[in-house]
This record gives structure tokens, sequence and C-alpha cells, in this order.
């Protein structure tokens, strides 16, 4: 289910696809209240690892003026912010023309809202359409990366309603290795095995920038968001977690 339109937003069933190659995965860049510098990271790790798939695990717009919380009541109205995350937009669409990406509650807001109001799915636009995207950016409420020449499987989710380490969780129940966003201040990868396998659980990080009035929220907390992202390599065997260093180095890459 590629189509998504919110038509289909109670379904929960992930979209299959086979894929070869480095994957590289990212979540939660929250436009227009993305970092300014997230973009040029997410594309020094494409050309250092020579990715060939591209996942966005969801929260790719963060619609804070239709959110069902507090909203900041001298920020952009819904309208302003959607034209402004659009705009971003056409960075992304430019660097990664052909992108799977996950269903989630910040970017699922248009039409939950519209259910909260009435308004029939009927009328409902795509996920494109409404992101200013390509064709082949294609949503779904989660993926399964099948690597055909290891026959590894590979759940990508965001992560809706879900509880830290929840990703090692699930790789256990699914039996596959899981990769998740959703939680802003995790980038990590736990390994873990039964008698047949060898699996990873991994968290993103996020692609946001806290100085937005858009994260007030979490202005007092003692976790702090980490900007990051994953990289799956050697055919869904290995994968690695990458975080983007803030400061005077904060244009280098190192692994974690």
């Amino acid at each position: 289910m590629t189509d998504y339109s919110g038509k289909n937003i109670g379904s929960h069933l992930p979209a299959y696809k086979k894929v070869v190659g480095n994957t590289l995965i990212w979540s939660c860049t929250h436009k227009p209240f993305n970092h300014p510098e997230f973009l040029g990271f997410i594309c020094r790790l494409r050309d250092q690892h020579k990715c060939k798939n591209f996942v966005d695990l969801g929260d790719e717009f963060d619609n804070h003026a239709m959110s069902y919380h507090e909203t900041n009541p001298d920020g952009y109205s819904p309208g302003h912010e959607l034209d402004r995350a659009r705009e971003e937009q056409k960075r992304w669409n430019k660097e990664f023309p052909k992108v799977d990406v996950c269903i989630s509650n910040h970017a699922s807001l248009f039409y939950r809202q519209a259910r909260t109001l009435g308004v029939p799915s009927e009328v409902f636009q795509s996920m494109q359409k409404i992101c200013g995207t390509p064709d082949t950016w294609r949503w779904a409420p989660d993926w399964v990366y099948h690597f055909k020449e290891s026959k590894q499987d590979v759940l990508l989710t965001h992560g809706t309603g879900t509880a830290m380490n929840t990703a090692f969780n699930l790789s256990k129940s699914e039996g596959m290795s899981v990769v998740m966003g959703h939680h802003h201040t995790e980038c990590k990868i736990v390994h873990w095995a039964n008698r047949e396998h060898r699996y990873f659980a991994c968290n993103t990080g996020w692609g946001g920038n806290i100085k937005e009035y858009a994260f007030q929220y979490s202005k007092r907390f003692k976790k702090r968001p980490i900007l990051g992202a994953i990289v799956i390599k050697e055919e869904g065997y290995q994968a690695e977690a990458y975080t983007m260093k803030m400061g005077k180095d904060r244009a280098r890459i190192y692994i974690k």
C-alpha cells in the first residue's frame, strides 16, 4: 500500500519491498522546523556509503499548528506552516527523488484532524500532493525490506505510540531486525541472537532543530534529542548508527 491518502488511515499492513545495496534511514525532520544542516549530513552519509535505498521513517512534516496539544499562538498558521514545509521539502526532493516513507503521528495530522471534523475520506488528497513530493516518494504504514542476496528481512517503522527500548522488544516479537524512529533522544543499535539468527534493533534519532518554538515542550527535559541516522549494510546483516556533531565540529561525521 504505497498510495496512502488517508482513506486507509486505520491500516497497519506493511509494504514489502525487495532491495539490494546499502540503505540509508532517517526520521523526524519535522519540517519546517528541521535542523538547517541535517540534509547536508544525510547527503554525506549517502555519498560516503554509496547507498541505493532511502527511507524516511516519518514525521517529515511537523504540523505544529494543527496539533491536538497546546500550540504556540505566536507561531505560523496551519497554511503558512504547510507552505514553509513544502519549500523545505523541495530541497529534499532534489537530493532524494525516490524515498519510501512511513506513516507517522505528526504527518498524519492532515487526515486525523479532518476525521475529527467529520470530513469524509473521499475528499482527501494523497501525501504526495499535500507534501509536494514526486510520486516516487511512497507512503505506507510500515515497510519490510527483503534483501535479495541474504534473504534478510528488516522492519522499518515510525514507532507511533511506543515507549523507549521498543525497537528491541519489537525485533524479538517479529523475529526480524528493526529500525525505528519517533524517539528523538535515542540513536543506537542493540544486537541480539537466538540459536538460528543474529538480529539488530535500531533507533535513528531525529533531524529537527531544538531551538524552534515547536519544541518548547521539551525545553526542560533532561534527555536531549540526537541528530542521527542509520545505514544498513552487507545485505541486511549489519547496521551502523551515525550522529551529527555539533559545535565547532558539527560538519564532521563520526560513528557511534
